[in-house]
């Protein structure tokens, strides 16, 4: 069996009131049982200049989309390693055999458009890309919920009341 999983960093509004939070996926390596962790994001030079800043995400993300982003998620990796009491996990025990499409799914790439209204634009943001694409593998399990708008402080809820 290979371990799976999601991490959700709640929003920190006390540090940053600006702070949208994030979810991101992770697996463990069969064969080195190393952590490999994937988010989707998008990037700020396809934002608008003007809402580049991170105060502006809301202001242009609640309305528009951008490109949408698959990558290696290095902040994922350090909150799991650094700052485990910031995260609100949730982890499963999945076939082996799996290893090598949960790679093919979450390998770096250019994937769809993004918002922070994903329902409204039928798009992901990172919360609903990691519930969908944990909920693939997580066949033998209760899937995970897709909270409205994909909302960290509803998947936080969810996350705290889920049972496998």
């Amino acid at each position: 069996m290979m371990k799976t999983g999601v991490l959700l960093r709640c929003r920190d509004e006390e540090e940053d009131p600006n702070d949208p939070g994030h979810m991101t996926l992770y697996w463990e390596s069969v064969a080195t049982e190393e952590k490999h962790y994937s988010g989707f994001y998008f990037k700020l030079k396809d934002l608008p200049k003007e809402y580049r800043h991170r105060s502006k995400w809301r202001d242009y993300l609640f309305d528009n989309t951008v490109s949408g982003y698959i990558k290696n998620d290095i902040s994922g990796r350090r909150l799991a390693e650094e700052l485990p009491e910031r995260i609100i996990p949730a982890q499963w025990q999945i076939p082996k055999y799996q290893q090598e499409k949960i790679e093919m799914d979450t390998r770096p790439r250019q994937e769809g458009l993004y918002s922070f209204n994903p329902d409204d634009h039928h798009c992901y943001n990172c919360v609903l890309w990691a519930v969908d694409t944990i909920n693939k593998f997580i066949t033998e399990y209760n899937p995970l919920p897709r909270v409205r708008q994909g909302r960290v402080g509803l998947m936080t809820i969810a996350l705290r009341e889920y049972k496998p």
